[in-house]
């Protein structure tokens, strides 16, 4: 068998799901992103990475292990569900695993940081954190059809101690598993606020791009990515014959009764459950596209329906409005082509959460009535008596990160509207709240 030779310092989720039809894989994928963190800042373009990363491999049959945000417990759920997938299947032809999120090393040892990782004390570092070494001896179980991605290299990160410090170590690849990092060992990289990162886009579109050897994406890597190790020269992660997402997009075009008009259109999309954040996320791609949604903020009003319907109607699909989860993909795929590929370019700044809440105009009735409603769904707001003190930022915080959505400790309309309609039917004793609260209701009768 053919290897490369290795790189060095050369410049170079849960669930599991099936593209549609596929039949019993012979293509596995570990892919983990972890974003919101309880004791470091978030891990910027995690969940955007993962998700694009996730998308375009289980487009092309691969059978997919997705974890976003986990904790300790879930991380190593994840990593044995993949380990018995591979034990499970005795002819693998390609592994891939990825992912995005906080690391540590103490000790020359690197680990992946799940969302409640401690960096307190060595016991919390060396007990909370996943063993890098762990995910590359299960890669190795396929040596010359295994790839590793790390996105270990963020910026901000953990704060250093006497006894870990953030980021990666050096790194030694199996026989026959390439790593490919968003970065050298002891180096870290800005990133962008939104989207994805440069790195998650080199992943996605030179090393998951149809008929592409591993090594020519290798050979091709610009400074700061980085790879180490060896695998097969002819791996090709994406076989030419596999469907296309433009296929995909047609397909469910033509199939789903769903998307066949606006009102079943939103129920489609709304099924995907897209987080503030991918929203913003999509409204940007519309934009890089040449299509105004009047705004990045991750609401989706007049503008960004108009704007999707534009897209829709150029790329000969029913212009609905809302968006199919093959649809997203391909408005993905095409803003990442018209972007220049290697710079992370300014993204809109966002809003800061207390003026976006400020701009909801709440009453000191309406805060009352949301504090009490986060008192009944479990999440101790403090007081209540109408103004957020610290009690009530934590239980918001808490509140969105158990949602899905980012962890501000801040209202927005997007967190109102999921606290209201998850407690339309509560105690009477509730306040109603005033115009603005009394507006997001009539809303959701509508």
């Amino acid at each position: 068998m053919k290897r490369l030779a290795p790189f060095g310092l050369a410049a170079l989720a849960s669930f599991a799901f099936m593209a549609p039809g596929a039949a019993a894989a012979a293509d596995l994928a570990l892919v983990i992103g972890n974003q919101d963190y309880q004791n470091a800042p978030d891990a910027v373009s995690a969940r955007a990475d993962t998700r694009a990363v996730a998308d375009a491999l289980a487009e092309h049959g691969y059978e997919v292990t997705l974890g976003t945000d986990l904790d300790r417990a879930e991380m190593r759920g994840r990593i044995a569900e993949f380990a018995a997938r591979l034990d499970r299947d005795e002819a693998v032809d390609r592994v891939v695993v990825f992912y995005s999120g906080h690391t540590l090393t103490s000790g020359g040892i690197n680990y992946l940081a799940p969302v409640d990782q401690g960096n307190d004390t060595l016991v919390e570092v060396m007990m909370d954190g996943v063993p890098l070494d762990l995910v590359l001896r299960l890669a190795g179980q396929e040596p010359g059809e295994a790839v590793v991605f790390i996105d270990g290299a963020q910026l901000s990160g953990f704060t250093a101690k006497a006894f870990a410090e953030p980021g990666l170590a050096d790194i030694e690849a199996p026989d026959g598993v390439l790593v490919v990092s968003a970065a050298a060992p002891d180096r870290a990289i800005p990133r962008r606020s939104t989207g994805q990162s440069v790195f998650g886009r080199q992943v996605v579109d030179r090393f998951l791009a149809p008929g592409v050897r591993v090594s020519t994406a290798a050979r091709d890597l610009r400074s700061p990515t980085w790879a180490t190790g060896d695998t097969d020269s002819r791996l090709v992660l994406m076989p030419e014959t596999t469907g296309r997402v433009r296929d995909r997009v047609e397909a469910d075009t033509r199939e789903d009764p769903d998307a066949a008009a606006p009102d079943q259109g939103a129920a489609v999309e709304q099924r995907l459950d897209l987080t503030k954040a991918e929203r913003q996320t999509i409204q940007q791609n519309l934009t890089t596209l040449g299509y105004d949604t009047r705004g990045v903020e991750g609401i989706f009003g007049p503008g960004t329906r108009s704007a999707l319907r534009r897209w829709q109607r150029a790329n000969d699909l029913r212009q609905t409005g809302y968006l199919t989860s093959a649809q997203v993909a391909l408005l993905n795929q095409q803003a990442v082509a018209k972007r220049p590929a290697d710079t992370d370019e300014a993204q809109p700044t966002q809003p800061d959460p207390a003026d976006t809440e400020a701009a909801l105009e709440l009453s000191r009735a309406d805060r009352l009535s949301i504090e009490q409603r986060l008192s009944v769904l479990g999440f101790a707001p403090g007081q209540q008596d109408g103004s957020f003190d610290a009690s009530t930022r934590r239980a918001i915080a808490n509140y969105q990160r158990s949602r899905g959505h980012g962890a501000t400790g801040y209202l927005d309309r997007q967190t109102v509207t999921a606290i209201m309609q998850e407690t339309r039917d509560a105690s009477d004793d509730i306040v109603e709240g005033a115009e603005a609260l009394l507006n997001i209701l009539r809303s959701l009768d509508n």
